[in-house]
């Protein structure tokens, strides 16, 4: 069996979801999971399998963890559906390491 990237999900106090995977966190009020997703693609960590946990529970999961950084959440008056995301890639250094982290 191929190991799952799991990503911890919370509740912020805003009642935002909090996503965090080691000390990366991404807080979204809608698509935090996919936000966060984006860090590792960023600095090129490989393809695989994804799922969400909130209280130790799966509540999300996938095939394909590119997949998931490729979209966003949209809400208009027609309601909420998948969009491609257009933004630009998030990389993060480490201040102790000056490296590139996931």
């Amino acid at each position: 069996m191929i190991d799952r990237l799991t990503i911890t999900l919370a509740q912020h106090p805003d009642g935002a979801d909090v996503a965090r995977r080691g000390e990366h966190i991404a807080i979204s009020r809608h698509g935090a999971v996919m936000a966060l997703a984006r860090r590792p693609v960023a600095v090129g960590v490989l393809d695989g399998p994804w799922q969400a946990e909130r209280n130790g529970v799966s509540v999300l999961r996938g095939p394909n963890l590119h997949r998931l950084a490729g979209l966003t959440i949209h809400e208009d008056d027609k309601g909420i559906r998948l969009r491609k995301w257009r933004g630009r890639a998030v990389m993060r250094w480490t201040r102790r390491s000056r490296r590139l982290v996931w």
